[in-house]
């Protein structure tokens, strides 16, 4: 349950919706929208996840558990990046030995 899904996890799973656990009863729907490599230097990289979510409130950049019908549940951290008139999107990064 706390392994962190990879790269590939992921990016099979773009367009589709992500559920994050906010409190004890409250269940915010993520849609996973971008998947895009970061190379940095000496061959390493870095993932960046992008989701669109409700513009109902804005989420505090912290770790949150996340669950996916077929990834499952795992925790991941995610930050506030922008809005629009409809959409709060928050990203992700993973490390470099989450790509696999």
């Amino acid at each position: 349950m706390d392994n962190q899904p990879t790269k590939l996890e992921f990016s099979q799973n773009l367009r589709t919706m992500f559920y994050l656990q906010h409190g004890e009863d409250k269940t915010i729907p993520l849609k996973l929208i971008e998947c895009r490599d970061h190379p940095i230097p000496h061959g390493e990289g870095k993932v960046s996840l992008l989701f669109q979510g409700p513009d109902k409130f804005v989420l505090p950049g912290q770790t949150y558990r996340l669950r996916h019908e077929h990834i499952g549940e795992f925790a991941l951290f995610l930050e506030a990046v922008g809005s629009d008139h409809k959409s709060l999107y928050y990203e992700a990064i993973l490390s470099h030995n989450s790509q696999s």
